[in-house]
């Protein structure tokens, strides 16, 4: 699996249909049209950023 930086991986959350929703504390939220959140993280790595993909079924083709 490609390796993808934070920066990377919150416009691959936005092409998913997530938007900025707040920060909780260490963390922001995304939510979705659905009611659906991401929770990400201000300090991540590639096995977070993984994780999240695979949890929530995110499409990761044409992300840039």
């Amino acid at each position: 699996m490609q390796q993808f930086t934070k920066r990377q991986f919150i416009k691959i959350v936005e092409k998913n249909g997530y938007h900025f929703s707040r920060n909780s504390g260490s963390h922001s939220i995304y939510i979705n049209n659905k009611g659906r959140h991401i929770s990400i993280p201000l300090s991540m790595n590639i096995c977070v950023i993984r994780r999240l993909i695979k949890e929530n079924n995110l499409i990761i083709d044409g992300y840039k």
